[in-house]
């Protein structure tokens, strides 16, 4: 059962690290659509539906929720994982170290706020704390 349990300051500091993620990606998809008027929001509907999976998410954590671990880790690895295909890819196929433009570096932000939240909930302590517990 998903109940509370002690939780490690890694597990809370993972939490706030994914917290400011989708505060991140509210905050960037708000800025972006008051600079366009508004015109087109379609995507706007994701990035609140992300902001509140990850606030969730960061809720669960910080209370010991081992389905907020199970998400956090699956999730968040396979964001990282396609944020660094995509910057190699866009390495081979410009032949130089890329630079970043202005409107990436929010999102290299993100990655590497998921990378940290991703990395503290997989330190040995972390893990320890959401293993099944013995009857």
């Amino acid at each position: 059962r998903g109940t509370a349990r002690a939780v490690p300051a890694a597990v809370h500091g993972a939490a706030a690290a994914f917290a400011l993620y989708g505060l991140l990606v509210l905050g960037t998809a708000t800025y972006w659509q008051s600079v366009g008027g508004w015109a087109n929001s379609d995507d706007y509907p994701r990035a609140i539906v992300r902001c509140v999976g990850m606030l969730a998410t960061a809720w669960g954590l910080w209370r010991g929720l081992r389905w907020a671990w199970w998400i956090a880790v699956g999730l968040g690895s396979a964001f990282v994982v396609s944020w660094l295909v995509a910057l190699l890819l866009v390495s081979r196929l410009s032949g130089d170290a890329p630079a970043l433009p202005i409107p990436a570096v929010p999102a290299a932000v993100a990655a590497a706020l998921v990378a940290i939240g991703v990395a503290l909930l997989l330190l040995p302590g972390s893990r320890a704390a959401f293993r099944p517990r013995e009857a």
